[in-house]
């Protein structure tokens, strides 16, 4: 008070600035009749526009319309009467269609220049949804021109994220603007198109027919131009709706099924496809689907039948045929001899499974011996140019008379080092299958890879059952190809084995891995220890088939989407249990015949390249499958082949947020995968698990080794709503 300040008032005005009787007091004033409807242009604009000035000059605020101190700013306008609409007749070659208006369709324009509007003769395009934007990935005018001059372009209401409530589409059942009738006529002004027809919907659009009339048969206001180039530019002749029943009128009158390109716009991938086919797949009468068994048979026939219904050609073009054979053998191992390590001082005998295992490549005898070789240590066995690692340094090229023991993974893994290798992301190099090889190419007797479950990315059972059940190999029309490049003996030793045979040599286990992550680290032969060991099998040839099914594009480019069919058919132990493999892989092969389906609904004109669907067999028993083909290519060349997509393992937990890959970087395919993800709404993660090294372990591994781009695209693990997954 002693301030001249009134405490109730500035206690309230610090409470409550804005005051519930105003609000009231002018929405009763600017409601009344008095002020006829505030339509713009009319008595009731004058009274409105008047009684706000008055209002905000009593609140002491100034005129907003600085280049004319004024409070006003004028909107010239005009109003748009229609007088006259025609029918709209559709002439076809063999029919012609009337539609009348407002029953069937409904037009107006946006145009200010011309009072006489007319379309003749125009060619009419479904167009989907009417949709071309970078923001959300979504070209619904893909292989038009841009300039649509005497085109009519008919497209759906709102948007694809509404019409299926996938969230990872635009904004899921949020409308966008991309979803208004505003902006698809926008769209169709922008490509010059003579009109556009939007088909109503009273769900998508968010009101019924009655209100599409109303708005296009009254008056309606435009801004109004200066000269009459503005008045038409960027703008259709005629801009309309369809009823539903008229476009599937239209639709029929064009042969086409208005309910199956409706489904083709919202959802080419089908769920119910999904779960038919991957319950068939991993039925009990297809036996696990192993290779060489009435299972394949089965499983082959069932492909053959699916991939026609969907109108594909055979893939293989060489035989004008669904398969391609490949030839394998079983090879079972029928005796192992213990492992006998001997020095000057010392023997050690090794029994298998519990301290070594050995298994062999080789199809070309069932007796295989190794007899006092000599045992070198080759740190991780790796020589590698692009890495700048030789492990085998100072040893002869030629390794025959020698059995070498090298430690698994590589020495990023083992360091954590980002510099060494990819860091804790395994490399081929790192894979045992690469170990194996190298020894092979070098000519040595046998390999022990020295196991660790961390290194490995699975436990010494794994590694057991891998080595003591049959195993399968691409067999060899001679005896040489049976024997080139492969040792005798492949096998492993448990940590423990390598411990007391590295203490048996005079050396410690521990110091020599952890030299071996070095650069610059020599091989050491292990004391003065030979290795002798005995392997006997049983071969026994196997027929299998890859299969192969084509949707035919315009060039003589070729992708190829692949999910490998075989699994592990029955249990060994009598019982008769089966390995269904629904997972793995039955719904991968389920999603390819997916794909194909939506790729054979795609007309042929507008698929550019061609597309392989690729079924290989003997996946699970090293990519042989995938193998043969890439090395004996039946439907292109490799050189061709532009890119290798590998479903494995698919994703059962419901949608994700996030895409993550599997493998290193390959900068021709990551940019794609990237923006497909950015059109979900989704982000790429990094491989959560690269230290398994399982981008190694499935069918576009073998494309990639022909530097074929590859992409194996892994579990989300960012899971949008857990209560359903």
């Amino acid at each position: 008070a002693g301030a001249g300040l009134d405490f109730e008032a500035i206690l309230t005005s610090s409470e409550q600035l804005i005051e519930p009787e105003i609000l009231l007091r002018h929405t009763k004033a600017l409601a009344d009749a008095e002020f006829q409807g505030r339509a713009p242009g009319t008595l009731g604009e004058e009274k409105t526009v008047a009684y706000l000035i008055e209002e905000f000059q009593k609140l002491g605020a100034v005129a907003g319309n600085l280049q004319e101190s004024s409070f006003t700013q004028n909107v010239p306008l005009v109003k748009v009467a229609p007088t006259f609409l025609s029918s709209l007749e559709l002439k076809s070659d063999s029919a012609v269609l009337k539609l009348d208006s407002p029953s069937e369709f409904v037009a107006s324009t946006s145009r200010t220049n011309a009072t006489k509007l007319q379309v003749s003769n125009s060619e009419l395009i479904f167009v989907g949804y009417g949709i071309h934007s970078t923001e959300w990935g979504w070209d619904d005018f893909a292989d038009l021109p841009k300039d649509l001059s005497g085109k009519s372009l008919v497209c759906l209401v709102n948007d694809p994220g509404f019409a299926t409530g996938d969230k990872t589409l635009f904004r899921g059942s949020a409308m966008t603007y991309e979803g208004r009738w505003t902006y698809k006529y926008e769209e169709a002004g922008r490509r010059n198109a003579d009109a556009i027809f939007i088909i109503h919907s009273t769900e998508a659009a968010g009101y019924p027919w009655s209100v599409v009339t109303t708005g296009r048969l009254e008056p309606s206001l435009k801004i109004r131009s200066s000269d009459s180039e503005s008045g038409s530019s960027g703008k259709c002749l005629i801009e309309g709706w369809f009823t539903e029943g008229t476009a599937r009128k239209v639709f029929a009158g064009a042969g086409l099924d208005f309910e199956a390109i409706l489904t083709s716009s919202e959802q080419l991938i089908e769920p119910e496809i999904l779960l038919r086919h991957t319950k068939a797949l991993a039925d009990a009468e297809f036996q696990g689907r192993a290779p060489g068994t009435l299972g394949e048979e089965k499983t082959v026939a069932y492909l053959i039948e699916e991939f026609q219904k969907l109108g594909a050609v055979a893939g293989n073009l060489q035989e004008s045929s669904f398969t391609q054979n490949v030839p394998l053998v079983k090879v079972a191992p029928t005796f192992l001899s213990s492992l006998e390590l001997k020095s000057d001082s010392a023997v050690l005998k090794l029994d298998s499974p519990s301290e070594f295992v050995a298994s062999t490549s080789r199809t070309n005898a069932t007796k295989l011996q190794v007899s006092n070789s000599e045992l070198i240590f080759v740190g991780y066995g790796i020589h590698s140019t692009e890495w700048g690692w030789d492990d085998f340094a100072d040893l002869p090229k030629d390794l025959s008379g020698k059995s070498l023991v090298c430690l698994v993974n590589d020495p990023g893994f083992a360091t954590g080092d980002k510099t060494l290798f990819r860091g804790s992301a395994m490399t081929y190099e790192g894979r045992w299958t690469y170990k194996y090889e190298e020894a092979g190419r070098r000519n040595a007797d046998a390999i022990f890879i020295i196991h660790s479950t961390e290194a490995a990315g699975y436990p010494w059972s794994v590694v057991t059952t891998g080595r003591l059940e049959p195993s399968l190999k691409i067999r060899s029309s001679d005896s040489e190809s049976g024997s080139s490049g492969k040792c005798l003996i492949e096998g492993w030793f448990t940590e423990g084995t390598a411990r007391k045979v590295f203490a048996g040599a005079g050396l410690d286990f521990d110091t020599e891995k952890s030299s071996a992550c070095h650069r610059g680290y020599k091989p050491k032969s292990l004391g003065s220890f030979k290795a002798s060991v005995s392997l006997e099998t049983k071969l026994s040839p196997i027929d299998s088939k890859n299969v192969l099914a084509l949707i035919e594009g315009q060039s003589k480019e070729l992708v190829v989407f692949t999910a490998h069919w075989d699994h592990f058919g029955v249990y060994s132990d009598g019982t008769g249990r089966i390995y269904h493999g629904a997972r793995d892989n039955a719904l991968g092969v389920a999603g390819l015949i997916a794909l194909a389906k939506a790729f054979a609904s795609i007309p042929k004109e507008k698929r550019q390249r061609s597309v392989l669907f690729f079924v290989p067999t003997a996946e699970e028993m090293g990519l042989l499958g995938s193998q043969f083909y890439c090395e004996q290519p039946c439907t292109a060349s490799i050189s061709d082949t532009i890119a290798c997509i590998n479903f494995d393992i698919l994703n059962i937990f419901g949608k994700t947020k996030d895409v993550t890959f599997d493998g290193p970087a390959d900068g021709k395919i990551d940019s794609v995968a990237a923006e497909a993800a950015k059109r979900q709404n989704r982000r790429v993660d990094l491989d959560p698990v690269a230290s398994k090294g399982m981008f190694f372990r499935s069918a576009h591994f073998k494309f990639a080794t022909k530097d074929v781009p590859v992409c194996f695209k892994h579990l989300g693990f960012d899971i949008v709503d857990e209560s359903n997954s």
